[in-house]
């Protein structure tokens, strides 16, 4: 596949404790769509089936302090005084 060609030139994404370091311009650069790589990691017909818009999930915009104020009611405890 040709995603994986030069691999071991790259640096690792995580350190030895799990922890993702910076991206750089390479890493940027080297990214492709999903809609590219999905098909070539798992098949065409699995690849659509998670390409399509998934049921539930919030399809307009809403401004962050709204959600914030939503989370904040439903979870009064995580609020320091």
């Amino acid at each position: 596949m040709e995603m994986f060609v030069n691999m071991e030139n790259q640096q690792p994404l995580t350190d030895a404790h799990g922890e993702v370091r910076e991206l750089t311009e390479v890493d940027f650069q080297r990214m492709r769509p999903a809609s590219e790589v999905l098909p070539e990691l798992f098949g065409a017909e699995l690849a659509a089936e998670m390409l399509k818009p998934k049921k539930g999930r919030l399809h307009k915009n809403v401004p962050m302090n709204d959600v914030l104020k939503q989370w904040l009611k439903e979870h009064p405890e995580s609020i320091s005084t």
